[in-house]
């Protein structure tokens, strides 16, 4: 998690990490959430939601974790 959010970051994306709870090795701001909400909203653990203008555009499971080259042809 951590590689792909410094490596989004450093290309402009803006990343929030949302968890039920604290995650100290996590370097990017941490949102928190009900299990429940994110189980409905990602269905995997961990997992990555592209967010874009209010628009879902993609989710992935962590098993086939995108590059960030892939999340910005996305947008």
């Amino acid at each position: 998690i951590n590689s792909i959010t410094n490596e989004g970051r450093a290309k402009g994306f803006e990343v929030v990490v949302v968890s039920n709870n604290p995650l100290k090795e996590v370097t990017s701001p941490i949102c928190f959430m009900d299990q429940t909400t994110m189980k409905t909203i990602i269905r995997s653990n961990p997992g990555v939601v592209l967010i874009s203008n209010g628009v879902v555009k993609a989710k992935y499971h962590d098993n086939d974790f995108p590059t960030v080259e892939q999340l910005a042809q996305k947008l």
